[in-house]
């Protein structure tokens, strides 16, 4: 990983478009852009970033030390999907992690087409791979950072 924190990321939906309407018009969405958490987001970013660190401690103890090549300064590509396959493996209840990765998701951290707030029911629309990767993109770019650190 590198020491340049991220201040956005896009997340390419792999399902069906979300349909957004702008400027009373119905456009179709493949992309959300989401940018990184604040203090008005500190109750749910600290719980994903809870889940994960204790997902990540159990994995270290059941398979000894698999942080060498990140703490050893190598550049490692951790993905969302990596998040969340450590996730499910751990005794992190994985439905409490998706029900606080949607409710920061759509707490004003992303916007569509071009300004539109991503929301609950644009959330509530997408497939539930796509709601995982999104999590699991959203703690790699945001959370893992500051744990890693």
């Amino acid at each position: 990983m590198t020491d340049e924190a991220p201040l956005s990321f896009t997340f390419q939906i792999s399902g069906k478009a979300l349909e957004v309407a702008k400027a009373g018009e119905i456009e179709l969405v493949q992309e959300i852009e989401f940018t990184a958490p604040t203090s008005r987001n500190l109750k749910e970013s600290s719980q994903l970033k809870q889940a994960l660190s204790r997902a990540m401690f159990e994995a270290q103890e059941k398979a000894g030390d698999t942080t060498a090549a990140v703490s050893s300064g190598k550049d490692t590509k951790i993905t969302g999907k990596d998040i969340m396959q450590a996730l499910t493996f751990s005794s992190v209840p994985l439905e409490d992690v998706l029900a606080v990765g949607h409710k920061l998701l759509t707490s004003g951290v992303g916007t569509v087409a071009g300004g539109v707030k991503f929301n609950a029911l644009m959330c509530a629309n997408l497939s539930l791979d796509d709601m995982e990767r999104m999590v699991g993109d959203y703690a790699v770019n945001f959370c893992l950072r500051s744990i890693l650190n």
